[in-house]
């Protein structure tokens, strides 16, 4: 049985891998940029291995997606390319991921992110359980939990009657049609060091009658804004938009 899903979020970005591989015959310098702007673009071939805008994806990969290899954020959604790349969204796409599946927090601020999902169900008496799930790491090669610790509560059935307890995460026995709402709270994680640029991790919110399968209802991107920089830290390299990147382009 398949619910049907709708959502309420106030909710944005993870991971590096090898290099993409590439094709032997050189791309047009001006890929995956609109007509109006190829003027500004120089002639010529760009090498395939290397990353022309420092973005993380390598000009070859940003040929076979039709990006902008001139462009940190292609379509100037505030994720870089190599990003989206790497957790499957399209990077043309300034609506992909969509604002609603995104959130911000700053490096330093203890402040809990919370948002809430509701989902409409058709049960037959079973338990649902809300939880959420680490997806794609960071191009810094750690995951949303190394930076934030998260909880999920259910808050409301309606109708009420149709459910017969609210335990932690729980819809205990959930019988007949009912919109069931979960909050989700993402709390950062103490003595984390400060990283110095900006990167995105993606979380999954799940939901799963026990004993069954999950099933993946929403992903969510958690973008981190610099605070201070720990002077220890080690990092990958930084462009000059301030993102964490890749030691080598994807």
């Amino acid at each position: 049985m398949l619910p049907s899903v709708a959502l309420a979020l106030t909710l944005a970005f993870g991971g590096c891998g090898t290099p993409a591989p590439v094709g032997p015959t050189p791309f047009p310098r001006d890929a995956g940029v609109s007509p109006s702007d190829r003027a500004a673009v120089t002639d010529g071939p760009l090498d395939p291995a290397a990353d022309e805008d420092g973005d993380g994806l390598c000009n070859g990969t940003e040929g076979q997606l039709q990006t902008n290899p001139q462009a940190v954020d292609s379509d100037d959604d505030g994720l870089v390319d190599s990003f989206e790349y790497a957790i499957n969204s399209d990077p043309r796409n300034l609506r992909s991921p969509a604002l609603g599946d995104r959130l911000e927090f700053r490096e330093g601020d203890a402040t809990p992110l919370r948002v809430e999902h509701l989902l409409d169900w058709r049960g037959e008496g079973e338990t649902l359980l809300g939880a959420v799930q680490d997806g794609a790491n960071a191009l810094t090669g750690e995951a949303a939990s190394a930076w934030v610790t998260p909880s999920v509560e259910a808050i409301e059935a309606n109708p009420s009657a149709f459910v017969r307890d609210l335990a932690g995460p729980r819809f205990v026995g959930v019988l007949g049609r009912a919109w069931l709402r979960w909050q989700v709270s993402l709390s950062p994680a103490a003595a984390r060091p400060a990283l110095g640029c900006r990167r995105a991790y993606e979380l999954f919110f799940t939901v799963k009658a026990e004993g069954g399968d999950a099933i993946v209802l929403r992903r969510l991107v958690l973008s981190v804004t610099p605070g201070a920089v720990d002077g220890g830290a080690r990092w990958p390299r930084v462009s000059p938009e301030g993102f964490c990147l890749p030691a080598r382009c994807l």
